[in-house]
Order: C-alpha cells, then sequence, then structure tokens
C-alpha cells in the first residue's frame, strides 16, 4: 500500500462511493461495505475502492471520515456506530441511569425516648419512577446531632416507603448501626450521616419515603437538622 503525505495532501469528499459516479484523483470517498475512506489514484468510474489499482486507503474505520449520507437523526439522538462496527448511524445512547431527584430540610427534630420513635415529618421526598421495572439507589443523608452524658446513645431509625397512603417500613436500623460510646459525660457530636439503600419499589406511582428515629440506648437526647443544618435525600433511577 502506498505512504501517502497527508501534509501534501489536496482532496476532494466525494460522500459515499457510488458504483455509477465518475470519480477523479484525489477524491476521497466513504466505502459502507467496510467502514473505510479511500481516495482516487486516478480517474475511475465502476472500480469498488477496494480495487488497489485505483484507489489507496485513506483512513481505516467508520470514524476516520464523516459519512456524507448519513441522514440526519431525530431529537436527542447521537452518532453511533452501528451494530454490524462498520459504518455510522444515528440513535439512542443507552444509560441505565434514568433520573435524578434531590431534596433537603433544615427542620429540627429531636427525641429523649429510648422507647418510642419521632417522626421527622417534613424530612421527606417524593419521586415517580418512569418504569415499574427500573430500581432506586436512596442517599438518606441525615444531620444527626447526639448528645452523650455519661451513658450510650446511638442513631437508630426506620426507613418508610409510602405509595397511595400505606406505609412500608424497608429498612429498620440496629441499635448499633450509628452507635457513640463516650463514658467521659457532656459531649456531643454532629454531622451528616449517609445511608445507602436500593428499593424496587415495583410501580408508576408516586412514592415518599420519610423517616423517624430514636436512641435506643439512653435518655440522652438526638436531633435531626440541630441549629438549622440540613438533612438531604437523593434518589437515582436506573434500569436493570
Amino acid at each position: 500500500m502506498a505512504t501517502i503525505n497527508l501534509g501534501n495532501l489536496t482532496f476532494t469528499h466525494k460522500g459515499d462511493y457510488a458504483g455509477g459516479t465518475a470519480y477523479v484523483k484525489n477524491d476521497v470517498v466513504y466505502y459502507a461495505t467496510n467502514g473505510n475512506s479511500y481516495i482516487a489514484k486516478t480517474s475511475t468510474t465502476g472500480n469498488a475502492p477496494t480495487s488497489t489499482a485505483h484507489w489507496n486507503l485513506f483512513l481505516a474505520g467508520a470514524s476516520g471520515i464523516w459519512n456524507a449520507g448519513l441522514s440526519l437523526g431525530s431529537a436527542g439522538q447521537a452518532v453511533k456506530v452501528n451494530t454490524a462496527g462498520n459504518a455510522l448511524e444515528f440513535g439512542s445512547i443507552a444509560s441505565k441511569i434514568v433520573n435524578v431527584a434531590y431534596y433537603q430540610n433544615n427542620t429540627n427534630y429531636s427525641n429523649s425516648s429510648s422507647g418510642s420513635y419521632v417522626d421527622a415529618t417534613n424530612h421527606n421526598i417524593t419521586y415517580t419512577p418512569a418504569s415499574a421495572s427500573n430500581k432506586l439507589l436512596i442517599y438518606f443523608i441525615p444531620n444527626v446531632r447526639m448528645n452523650s452524658g455519661s451513658a450510650d446513645v446511638c442513631f437508630q431509625y426506620i426507613l418508610t416507603r409510602t405509595i397511595g397512603g400505606t406505609g412500608t417500613d424497608i429498612h429498620s436500623a440496629g441499635s448499633t448501626e450509628t452507635y457513640w460510646y463516650d463514658s467521659s459525660g457532656g459531649q456531643r457530636i454532629q454531622h451528616p450521616i449517609t445511608y445507602v439503600h436500593d428499593d424496587t419499589p415495583n410501580t408508576t406511582s408516586a412514592i415518599t419515603y420519610s423517616f423517624k428515629f430514636r436512641n435506643a440506648h439512653s435518655g440522652q437526647t438526638v436531633f435531626v437538622s440541630n441549629d438549622s443544618s440540613y438533612s438531604r435525600w437523593v434518589i437515582w433511577e436506573y434500569a436493570t
């Protein structure tokens, strides 16, 4: 195969190769049969670009040169290589991520009872899935303050999914899932904590996720969004 110095080359792009078209030296064509581009060595008509007597390989592969015969695609489509891997086409680019939703709230809630939960009623997110077969990856990020006064303390919560007025507890945290032991007394810790849950609600109806919490280890107070600090939700809907 001849070596071509592209820096000294003057060529004319003629689009897709057509057997009935008369080409002259330095015409460049795209050959869909193998996805390569070729440059004419001499005037030629009816000789396929694979004829080395008439053509030299210009660029190998469908991405080497734009296929001028490619029709305009639809809104939102992108140019991609076809299934056969030998030409360009317009089409949709598949992605598992369907949508992302976010919510934040800084309403303060507290609980000093080790036996009962407090509902963080303003801390919830409502989301409507695009498909019943999709899954939801839930990032639940409460800003938690735990007071310790010579007693153990924990942030124990129940995560609830509500659809059409019916609530279902989808996760009940253990009393040591977020647990702090501090015998020195009078200390406190406040920081956002990230919990991740994967849910399969099997619905296209609106879903509300919410939580309630307590300190199961003692009567020391546990807060959510104390001092106007934000608690957050992020939902990633993805296809399986």
